[in-house]
């Protein structure tokens, strides 16, 4: 038994039993060296996350650093964790802000009075392993800011998910119902878009061996598709290591797959041991990875949720520390997809009890069962369960059910059937299906040799994987987490609905039978790439396309003009005019519930900037706000409102020290108290649009005199108080003045053309800020001739 020191206190959620069937041999050796992870809390003043159950196609995503910046872990708590395993002797070998994670290294027996733990061997027929009987435990002082400790226990908690086709080359004759097929025939049959996925990476998780690149090209040569660029990433000292074993075979098939079936797409394999630390560190580094930047996550493993004999086999704080970075995968818009298994309802435990693999069972990721394709002819083919040299994996989690987990909100009109354990309620796998059956599997050269035709449900994963980076690279946006959307009643035509009555029970296990819709085998079945992707497709153009006629109206007040994005700018659902007389000692915004704001900065009666609102739901004939501030008239930058009302002034010229300026005056005060008076990383610069975005980062759109001759995005962070610029870039637009430019929530960049179009008329182009600004996702002409006596905009309302 463990000694507690009297100042320690249990971490919740960190118990742990030994395996089925282990037996404690001896003691771990107390010189052993190992590295330890530990989870911290987020900073405590972090916001609450995007809540990802209401999560919409085309949302608002943050970017990696953003994130980090907002959700990291505090440097103060970063460093009392630090200090206490200094304290404890122990070596800090590692410390990162976006994973909320600080590594240690030391002896077993520093590890045993660091934590208050006993590590011993365990052996079962089938692993030897440390490990650990009970609760994790750390001084009080930092009980609060640490979640989770991992990699004490090192038992295997990860398998591949692929089976070997049990047939020789020639049995796969023409006239066989089921046969070998390529990535590319797959996708084809299941309308993946034809336009290939440049500019986007797929992260892949492996837990061993790894890949020869003459094994690689001996694939990719077979059919016909070009070699990707594949990056190797080694995590806690895992590495790339190619051998004989079916870890090798499970890279070669995730990469096979993803790679032909989204070409052009660069590939990250991540490496990381097969333990619980081997999971929370591959899904921290892989989400929070800034070199890399996947934007599609790609895993064929998985664990049976329960197989001891007293509970969880996993921790719960490791399934906590995953399944929240995979919630924050969700807010930064990248999409994962997780096999559902390939030993049917029993997961191989043997039990007698149906079970489900963890991670698929988590509802933060898209869970991919297994089908098989036959009778193959152009277009058509039959595809049912797969439940013959393998079994898809699919059921009811035993962990993401209350009272650890609520239910998912999406999944509550799917009819998900209760446990054919004992009834319970809980999340449903898998989400969708597509061909594992390794007869109709993919055929692999391994050590230079073909080794036939593989599949498994490790099959469906990367294939789905590579789909949703296809859409990225189309939609020059990220799909991101997909599952709220794909359980709606729109995309019901999506999927192919497996629907044969076939069982996936297994290993003595009651199982579940595809019916019509959603079912516990197939999900809703097999996804249409292109009735995905016009769905997720956004209208026409996005928002309301706003003119603020300022001058030379008829009756000499202030009018606007408001088109609908859903027409493509082309129907009018508003021409008014307002309460304002004419006027251009200002400036004029929409706000963002589309009430008309004025910021008169010239010629007041008290000499002080004035803001006044007119509302929109009362057409603009009653003002809402009308108010002097404490700032001195000023002409020398740009004014605006931000969504709380605040006044901003961004002074671009005749500061003090040459550097543009951000002041801000909180409504609150009525605009009398200054929040925020700074100077920036900027030099005073006029060519181009300045904006303060809503989360008051710092924009600049420089529009002219750029080095390359194209328009650049610069953005100051508000977190840096303007010091750390975190983007800037050349787009895909030439210098250009004849309009107005400007960024929208989701830093998409939008340019309204006003003058010299070919058609006369208004123009609207949006280039996406997924791709970097490289693709236009909008380009049309409005309903509007051209015009310059006003204010152009386009408003997300």
């Amino acid at each position: 038994m463990p000694t507690i020191p009297a100042n320690y206190r249990a971490l919740a959620g960190s118990r742990r039993t030994p395996r089925k069937g282990a037996l404690r041999t001896a003691d771990a050796s107390p010189d052993e060296q190992i590295d330890v992870s530990l989870r911290l809390r987020r900073r405590p003043d972090a916001p609450a996350l995007p809540d990802p159950a209401r999560a919409k196609p085309g949302a608002a995503t943050l970017s990696r650093e953003d994130f980090a910046a907002r959700y990291g872990a505090s440097a103060v708590d970063l460093d009392q964790v630090a200090a206490f395993a200094t304290g404890a002797g122990l070596a800090v070998v590692e410390r990162s802000v976006a994973r909320r994670t600080v590594v240690v290294r030391g002896t077993v027996a520093q590890m045993n009075a660091a934590f208050g733990v006993d590590l011993g061997i365990y052996k079962t027929a089938a692993e030897t392993y440390r490990g650990r009987d009970g609760e994790i435990h750390v001084p009080t002082a930092i009980h609060d800011i640490v979640e989770g400790v991992f990699g004490l226990d090192n038992r295997r908690m990860a398998e591949p998910m692929l089976r070997f086709s049990g047939r020789t080359p020639a049995d796969n004759a023409p006239a066989q119902a089921t046969v070998p097929m390529t990535p590319q025939a797959v996708a084809q049959l299941y309308g993946f878009p034809a336009t290939g996925a440049a500019g986007q990476t797929i992260g892949i998780f492996e837990f061993g061996g790894g890949y020869l690149a003459s094994d690689l090209q001996l694939f990719f040569s077979s059919v016909q598709a070009p070699v990707p660029s594949v990056t190797p990433v080694s995590i806690l000292g895992q590495e790339n290591n190619p051998g004989s074993d079916s870890y090798t075979t499970e890279t070669l098939l995730d990469i096979g797959v993803s790679g032909a079936a989204a070409q052009g797409a660069r590939l990250a394999v991540y490496f990381a041991p097969w333990t619980e630390q081997g999971w929370v560190d591959i899904v921290t580094t892989a989400i929070h990875d800034t070199v890399n930047r996947p934007s599609v996550i790609s895993i064929s493993y998985g664990w049976p949720e329960n197989d001891t004999i007293n509970g969880l086999t996993w921790s719960l704080a490791a399934i906590q520390a995953v399944n929240t970075t995979f919630q924050e995968a969700a807010a930064m818009g990248v999409s994962v997809f997780v096999s559902s298994g390939d030993n049917g309802s029993g997961c191989g435990v043997g039990d007698g009890k149906a079970h489900v693999l963890y991670p698929g069972s988590d509802p933060m990721v898209t869970c991919a069962g297994g089908t098989t394709l036959s009778n193959v002819s152009g277009s058509s083919f039959t595809e049912d369960v797969w439940n013959d040299n393998g079994v898809t994996g699919g059921g009811i989690s035993d962990i993401f059910c209350p009272p650890n987990f609520a239910l998912p909100v999406w999944q509550a009109g799917a009819n998900v059937p209760g446990s054919v354990n004992d009834g319970h309620a809980g999340r449903g796998i898998p989400d969708i299906a597509g061909n594992a059956d390794p007869d109709s599997g993919y055929t692999l050269f391994q050590n230079g040799s073909n080794i036939g035709a593989v599949g498994g449900t490790s099959a469906t994963a990367p294939l789905y994987a590579a789909l949703a980076a296809v859409l990225n690279a189309k939609l020059g946006r990220p799909v991101g987490y997909l599952n709220p959307t794909l359980y709606t009643a729109p995309f019901r035509s999506v999927f192919r609905d497996v629907n044969d009555g076939r069982s996936n029970a297994s290993g003595g296990a009651a199982g579940y039978t595809a019916g019509p819709n959603w079912d516990a085998c197939t999900g809703w079945g097999s996804m249409n790439g292109t009735t995905l992707l016009n769905l997720l497709a956004p209208a026409p153009a996005e928002g309301t396309l706003g003119f603020i006629k300022t001058t030379n109206t008829p009756n000499g007040h202030v009018e606007v003009h408001l088109a609908s994005g859903c027409s493509g700018f082309q129907t009018r659902i508003l021409e008014t005019a307002t309460t304002f007389a004419d006027e251009s000692d200002g400036t004029w915004q929409f706000l963002s519930n589309l009430d008309l704001g004025f910021i008169k900065t010239a010629n007041t009666p008290s000499g002080r900037v004035e803001v006044h609102v007119a509302s929109r739901s009362s057409n603009y004939q009653t003002r809402t706000l009308e108010a002097a501030t404490s700032f001195a008239n000023e002409t020398d930058g740009v004014w605006g409102l931000l969504p709380n009302l605040d006044l901003v002034f961004v002074k671009t010229a005749n500061t003090p020290n040459g550097h543009v300026e951000v002041h801000i005056a909180s409504r609150s005060s009525n605009y009398q108290t200054r929040t925020l008076e700074t100077a920036t990383t900027f030099a005073n610069e006029t060519d181009g649009t300045w904006q303060i975005l809503a989360n008051q980062d710092l924009a600049f759109i420089k529009t002219a005199n750029t080095p390359s001759g194209h328009v650049e995005v610069h953005i100051a962070s508000r977190s840096s108080n303007y010091q750390t610029r975190t983007l800037e870039t050349a787009t895909t637009f030439a210098n250009e003045t004849d309009g107005t430019w400007q960024l929208l929530p989701n830093l998409d960049l939008v340019f309204v053309k006003t003058a010299n179009t070919p058609s006369g008329q208004v123009e609207v182009h949006i280039a996406s800020k997924s791709s970097n600004y490289q693709t236009r996702i909008v380009e049309t002409p409005t309903t509007f001739a051209e015009e310059q006596d006003g204010v152009w905009s386009l408003v997300l309302a």
